[in-house]
């Protein structure tokens, strides 16, 4: 007698017929009854696809099918948000949520190499995936900018959501990963809340600063990012890649 496919087994067949981005997965009681298996193993399959990030569940909605995007990190390459998940094959808009005028913390001032008394604009953005008629929140940022290199940048970002085009087309500067770092971090209630996810899911937390390299090197950005694992891949490229050998 054949023994009862396990809620792996079914994971593998289901992750093996799964159609394009956002296409409704099979449900719970279709799994079950369709694999011959209870409700509880064909759940845990759907929740293994899940930690796979294979699919996506939507309280009241269903599942459908997820897919990540690689958010590369190199030394050389724009430090564009939107220049690198449109290279990953993402489709996403930026959302300028606030600005103000501040003074920075001490950390700030440190990574910006500034006096605490000179002023940042503190812009927050939300980045959303764009899939058809629908949009997922998948970042959150907060970015800090010296207000002496950048004037009136404020009013720039009210109009125009791209950050990066504004340094280099306004105010002529060239932004280059000057430090950057990556973890995997719990995000705290407010930032869960705007990535609008369930429970506190491990989230990318990313963290870099930018100095101008046509300016002597001046650090002209300081940002702090949270990312959604389950729609992003952070993936880190040091150094030149090795050539293919055929």
């Amino acid at each position: 007698m054949a023994a009862d496919p396990t809620y792996l087994e079914i994971a593998d067949q289901v992750a093996a017929q799964l159609g394009e981005l956002g296409e409704r997965v099979v449900s719970e009681n279709e799994l079950a009854e369709r694999s011959n298996v209870s409700r509880p193993t064909a759940r845990a399959a759907l929740q293994e696809l899940e930690r796979r990030f294979l699919v996506r569940r939507v309280r009241g909605a269903g599942t459908f099918v997820n897919q990540r995007f690689d958010y590369v990190i190199t030394a050389d390459q724009a430090p564009s948000a939107r220049q690198i998940l449109t290279r990953a094959g993402a489709e996403v808009r930026f959302e300028v949520v606030e600005m103000s005028i501040q003074h920075p913390g001490a950390d700030i001032a440190l990574f910006l190499d500034m006096d605490r008394a000179e002023n940042v604009l503190v812009i927050k953005r939300v980045a959303h995936i764009v899939h058809q008629s629908t949009e997922t929140v998948a970042a959150y940022s907060t970015s800090y900018l010296p207000t002496r290199l950048v004037p009136d940048l404020e009013q720039q970002m009210e109009t125009d959501d791209s950050l990066y085009s504004a340094l280099v087309e306004k105010f002529g500067i060239i932004p280059r990963r000057a430090w950057s770092r990556a973890s995997l971090e719990l995000p705290r209630d407010p930032i869960a809340e705007i990535l609008q996810v369930e429970g506190k899911p491990p989230s990318w937390l990313l963290e870099g600063v930018l100095h101008d390299i046509k300016n002597d090197l001046t650090p002209v950005e300081f940002t702090r990012t949270w990312m959604r694992a389950d729609l992003i891949n952070v993936v880190y490229e040091l150094g030149p890649a090795p050539e293919v050998v055929r």
